[in-house]
């Protein structure tokens, strides 16, 4: 799995990489995601460490500090029966159940999906092992050494309206 996940950061779509940077760029407003969101910069100490997704690589943000991972991560692989609609929303609501009951434990996760967004690397995900089904998402999963802060969060009043006449 871990080499399905190298692979796939390797040779990431270009437009891809383009998109997300410019959701992240200050260059663009006020960017969508803070930078101070997006936690530190993995601090690779040995080249064989396994992957981290860093969804701001190689821009500019000074405002992040790099931290060491650790180096035999747990991964999950949430699979569902099929690959249709219906399956999608299933793994979704596992998925937040999953979340949930993690912070609960004081669990944090990170998504490793990188090999199930390129068609050439999804089957990879599969092979090798006895499955479910399909993979819908790629979870690397740990206690985390630091606490994130929290997501910024819009004013109430721009989220529930009145209904007053």
């Amino acid at each position: 799995m871990l080499t399905s996940i190298r692979r796939a950061t390797w040779t990431e779509d270009e437009e891809v990489r383009a998109d997300r940077d410019a959701r992240l760029s200050s260059r663009t407003g006020s960017p969508a995601i803070p930078a101070g969101n997006l936690g530190p910069v993995p601090r690779r100490e040995l080249p064989d460490d396994p992957p981290v997704r860093d969804m701001a690589e190689g821009l500019d943000l000074p405002a992040r500090t790099s931290a060491s991972f650790e180096p035999h991560p747990d991964l999950a692989v949430l699979e569902t029966a099929d690959d249709e609609p219906a399956a999608w929303i299933h793994a979704g609501q596992a998925l937040q159940r999953l979340l949930l009951e993690a912070t609960g434990h004081g669990i944090a996760a990170s998504f490793a999906n990188q090999p199930l967004e390129d068609a050439d690397l999804r089957p990879e995900v599969s092979d090798g092992a006895a499955h479910y089904g399909c993979p819908q998402m790629v979870l690397r999963m740990g206690y985390a050494t630091a606490q994130p802060p929290a997501s910024p969060r819009r004013p109430l009043n721009e989220v529930v309206g009145s209904t007053r006449g």
